[in-house]
């Protein structure tokens, strides 16, 4: 869990932890503990025989239903049946490499089998969309190693349910007699739930709102949806980049972001009000947001999406976010959308330029200069005359000359080189030269 560890800040509610005791088949509740003080449970239970935990933080101490989730934090995969642990490692390795799942930031022996975990910043588990995209990868983790293990094992099909609670390190599995160990520890950060979502069940925008044709006749598409995606995630980095310090623009930017979290997720009032108060719960300012304010523009937040949604201008341009919220260019040049007509320029120009470029870093007119000397060097070689050079090549006189003057020059340079070695082993260069250039 010290991965986790180094994202949350103590004294925030994230949530509480519910721990079991499995005892005569079935989980008995031992206590409920919030989400900072797990690292001090694993070590209180080291020992114990099947001692369970919750993965995702529950909104009480009471119940442990899917509906009580407050913060999504872990995706899991349960592996059962393995024959050889070192297998189920180099597989996950293998699906890393190729790109088909993410690299987990733990895998655990469980006694028996395998738990396979990605740790993931808090989402609001009230939220039907996040638990929505949760879900979905959750079944394409699953169907994934369906997929993959063959033989190596079985995937638990049950453990897909955000309640869930798997063994605890350190405690000792009844059924087999063995220690719960983590076999791989990567402290890496935290996984964005959509990141993952966007890379390994890729985001489905709305039926496109634009279409045209450039100059070159390639069909173009623009979206709301990505783009309001786009914003959302350009302002969550924004977040990042501040390191949540939004001193003199904190109500600006909670009313920009309220805006386009609800355009993105489709989320209500209920959902949507206490996603931000979560955010606002984290931004460091000198001024403070009452729950009145943080009311207010989810209210707005929702009366501009229905508006937008009827073909009104009501959403504010690049332009608009960019002075209000203070972005400098140096911010703009990591952001996705929220970019000056200058910073989209200095893009554009970029692009451009590797578009000109080969896999050698060469233009399209170097490529073409390279491939003339090499074609006229090869009918150089063969002893023939300037003039049949460019008749054979097709190439003009002209050319063939430039060409030639190059080689020269390049020859006297190679020989102004070697000359400046020590005597014994200038002869021998001269000669490998005259050899591999047939001159001799």
């Amino acid at each position: 869990m010290g991965a986790l560890k180094l994202e949350y800040k103590k004294g925030l509610f994230n949530g509480y932890t519910h721990i079991y005791i499995g005892m005569m088949g079935e989980l008995q509740p031992l206590e409920c503990i919030e989400y900072d003080e797990f690292e001090e449970a694993i070590n209180k239970y080291s020992g114990y025989y099947d001692v369970y935990a919750t993965q995702n933080t529950i909104s009480n101490t009471y119940t442990r239903t899917n509906k009580d989730v407050l913060q999504l934090r872990t995706l899991y995969i349960d592996i059962d049946k393995i024959n050889n642990t070192d297998e189920i490692i180099e597989l996950i390795n293998n699906l890393v490499k190729e790109k088909v799942i993410p690299k987990p930031h733990k895998i655990i022996f469980s006694g028996r089998g395998i738990h396979i975990k990605w740790f993931i910043k808090d989402y609001a588990g009230t939220s039907k969309k996040n638990m929505n995209v949760w879900s979905r990868l959750q079944n394409y983790l699953i169907k994934t190693f369906k997929n993959a293990l063959n033989s190596m094992g079985e995937v638990d099909k049950r453990v897909k349910d955000p309640s869930r609670v798997l063994r605890i390190e350190g405690t000792i599995n009844s059924k087999s007699d063995k220690v719960v160990k983590c076999l791989v520890n990567n402290e890496h950060e935290l996984y964005d739930l959509y990141e993952l979502y966007n890379i390994y069940t890729p985001y489905k925008p709305q039926k496109a709102t634009e279409q045209k044709k450039s100059k070159k006749g390639i069909k173009l598409l623009k979206s709301k949806s990505t783009l309001n995606y786009g914003r959302l995630k350009d302002l969550e980095k924004i977040l990042e980049l501040r390191e949540y310090d939004l001193t003199g623009i904190r109500n600006s930017f909670l009313m920009f972001y309220t805006t386009y979290y609800i355009l993105v997720n489709n989320s209500n009032y209920e959902e949507t009000l206490q996603e931000i108060k979560v955010l606002a719960s984290r931004i460091k300012s000198k001024k403070y947001t009452s729950l009145a304010e943080l009311k207010s523009f989810v209210r707005n937040g929702l009366k501009k999406v229905e508006e937008h949604k009827e073909g009104q201008k009501v959403l504010p341009k690049s332009e608009t976010i960019i002075e209000w919220l203070n972005i400098s260019e140096e911010e703009q040049r990591e952001l996705i959308t929220l970019k000056s007509k200058k910073i989209k320029q200095e893009n554009n120009n970029a692009q451009r330029r590797e578009k000109r470029r080969n896999s050698e870093g060469l233009t399209s007119r170097e490529q073409q200069k390279q491939e003339s000397i090499k074609i006229i060097k090869e009918l150089k070689r063969k002893g023939l005359s300037q003039s049949k050079v460019s008749k054979e090549s097709g190439y003009s006189i002209a050319l063939v000359k430039r060409i030639y003057k190059v080689i020269f020059i390049g020859i006297l340079k190679w020989l102004f080189n070697i000359c400046m070695l020590p005597l014994s082993r200038t002869y021998i260069y001269i000669m490998f030269y005259m050899i591999s250039n047939n001159i001799i």
